[in-house]
């Protein structure tokens, strides 16, 4: 039976829609193996975004807040923390806070002084697992997905080959129905190749320190753009109309505006009599 610690976690939290139908990142049934299950799964959509990693270390809570606090990794690197809720009732029923372990986190960068923070969402540990061989699809395996490894997919919203940074923008699938999707950055050292921006890219990297450092990038395409708007011929010609109109009336005001007269039409000749 499965422990606690290796409940079920959801690993793409910046989902945007996804879609059952087979695709690179969503393989038919020939392509699934028995393998160990992935603290990272692939995938689910080829634009699937998200912002996922694993972190060896010992959490340490803040004096009175046990949701907050500094995650310190076996080099002695600490990195500021909070427990999401969810993880809480685990914490406290079933794992030791006085010895490390691998843990399952979502990176932001804080505003403020741009410095690395995670949200610890899960523990990884494997050897706590009865039956460890699952059926799933193939991906990163387990070996790869060591500590310090992070999955970034997004749209890069600015690369410098200067400086070496890498920001991409994640969307945040809403909460609610109606409600608007939410928008994050992820900063990450590296270097891309020509005219990355505005593509989207699946993008993997190591935790060095506290920065994460591009390790391997493929090249998704275009980032999603929203579709023009269909117009019938007669609404375009109506459109066109109205424009003319407006250009006209702007004309008349800025000659208005700058003191200029409009000149009185011409009187029509009066017919000569006989």
């Amino acid at each position: 039976m499965n422990s606690p610690v290796n409940q079920p976690i959801d690993a793409s939290p910046t989902v945007g829609k996804t879609s059952s139908q087979p695709s690179p990142d969503n393989p038919s049934d020939s392509a699934v193996k028995t393998i160990r299950k992935q603290p990272i799964p692939p995938p689910n959509h080829p634009r699937q975004y998200r912002a996922i990693g694993l972190v060896y270390g010992q959490y340490t809570q803040t004096e009175g807040h046990l949701t907050q606090g500094v995650l310190t990794r076996e080099d002695g690197t600490e990195i500021e923390a909070v427990l999401l809720g969810r993880m809480i009732s685990l914490i406290k029923n079933h794992i030791d806070l006085t010895q490390p372990h691998l843990w399952v986190v979502y990176p932001h960068i804080r505003q403020e002084d741009d410095h690395l923070h995670l949200q610890l969402v899960g523990i990884w540990e494997p050897e706590t697992l009865g039956e460890n061989e699952v059926i799933g699809v193939t991906g990163k395996s387990d070996e790869e997905q060591t500590s310090g490894f992070f999955s970034i997919r997004g749209q890069v919203a600015f690369a410098s080959s200067e400086t070496e940074v890498i920001i991409v923008k994640i969307r945040q699938s809403p909460k609610a129905e109606g409600e608007r999707p939410k928008f994050f950055k992820i900063k990450l050292k590296g270097l891309l190749p020509e005219k990355p921006v505005s593509r989207f890219w699946d993008l993997q990297a190591q935790l060095v320190g506290t920065d994460l450092v591009l390790q391997s990038a493929t090249d998704l395409g275009f980032a999603a753009s929203k579709k023009p708007v269909k117009r019938s011929d007669k609404e375009r010609r109506n459109l066109g109309k109205g424009k003319a109109k407006r250009s006209s009336g702007s004309r008349h005001r800025q000659a208005e505006a700058s003191g200029e007269k409009r000149s009185a039409p011409l009187p029509k000749p009066r017919p000569k009599s006989s």
